[in-house]
């Protein structure tokens, strides 16, 4: 026995969602599809989706910069930013294989300071704290489960919904 609430049907478009879904109805079955419920639409789900990604695979570049650009405690920086990021380790003359973002943010945190003006200097801080953090959340995520490292993503983002509350967004995602 299971719960008809524990049971979820996946269609490759939305009109066979809304037919099955009136069928349901129609049988007295409370049912809804994901047009009506858009889980994978919210900004939120998709920041924490790139962090998961990330913290799997560093080299994913795309997920990376996501997460960089993204209004979160830990980041949060400009494309401005992340461009003088990577033009400090073209200059530097990187090697082949140090063209991803994530070797890149290594380099300009490892650059001598001296070497950096003022401006550049915060944001070698910046760039150091969110690499510090990216480095646990990587570690952490081989000993706990995905609910717990969600739970702390959550908390050390500031990831908040607009349209519901945390709770519920987070119950929906960890399930």
């Amino acid at each position: 026995g299971h719960e008809l609430s524990d049971i979820c049907i996946l269609t490759r478009k939305h009109k066979r969602a809304s037919a099955i879904t009136k069928f349901l109805n129609d049988q007295g079955i409370d049912a809804v599809y994901s047009d009506e419920v858009a889980i994978f639409d919210d900004h939120d789900i998709h920041g924490v989706m790139n962090i998961i990604i990330s913290i799997g695979n560093i080299y994913r570049d795309e997920y990376l910069l996501g997460v960089l650009l993204g209004a979160y405690r830990y980041s949060n920086f400009t494309l401005g930013e992340v461009g003088k990021i990577i033009l400090y380790a073209k200059n530097k003359g990187m090697r082949p294989g140090d063209h991803y973002l994530y070797t890149q943010l290594e380099l300009f945190c490892g650059a001598d300071e001296d070497s950096l003006s003022d401006e550049d200097k915060d944001l070698q801080v910046s760039a150091r704290a969110f690499l510090d953090w990216l480095t646990d959340l990587r570690n952490y995520q081989l000993i706990t489960d995905i609910g717990e490292l969600v739970d702390r993503i959550y908390r050390e983002t500031g990831i908040c919904s607009d349209s519901q509350s945390l709770t519920e967004k987070y119950a929906m995602f960890k399930e």
